[in-house]
């Protein structure tokens, strides 16, 4: 498993029974977590690595993973396009990248900060765009989408999305 945005620890579980799961978790902010960390004397299970979601297909090996995941992380890229495309690269033929974030999250913060992009789903469609407009489209082979609803709410608040092959627009 590839946890890519980790964080300074992987929200991901890392042990099933009766089975080894060796999990590699990359974050950008790898250096800071682990010196935030040391200075705390906390130890994660699994402690990340620096590396940047739009590197990943340079990082790591072609069909390396069998689950590459991302959490609440692609929002906050300069170019979530060529990281889902590094995620795809580097997932195996029959492994599946995991996306989940919040909709619209760059509209919700004013494009503030790590915010910089929006995902959601129209007519069918997972788009990613940001303040510009839409500047893509379309995800072939989406094998699963689940909007998260707040309580009471009449629009999805986040999401989480399967995907096997990405497909330029």
């Amino acid at each position: 498993i590839l946890d890519v945005g980790s964080g300074p620890a992987t929200n991901l579980g890392y042990r099933l029974p009766d089975r080894q799961v060796e999990m590699t978790c990359i974050d950008v902010m790898a250096v800071p977590f682990a010196e935030l960390l040391r200075k705390h004397n906390l130890t994660p299970p699994v402690s990340p690595i620096f590396g940047t979601a739009e590197g990943v297909a340079e990082q790591f090996p072609a069909e390396h993973f069998d689950i590459v995941m991302s959490r609440n992380a692609l929002d906050h890229v300069r170019d979530p396009f060529k990281a889902l495309q590094g995620m795809l690269a580097v997932t195996k033929p029959d492994g599946c990248v995991v996306v989940w974030g919040h909709v619209n999250e760059g509209e919700a913060e004013n494009y503030r900060g790590y915010h910089q992009w929006n995902f959601c789903w129209e007519d069918g469609d997972f788009i990613i765009c940001n303040y510009s407009g839409v500047i893509g489209q379309h995800l072939n082979n989406v094998v699963m989408y689940t909007p998260i609803f707040a309580e009471g709410a009449d629009a999805p608040c986040a999401f989480m999305v399967v995907v096997g092959h990405w497909m330029d627009v």
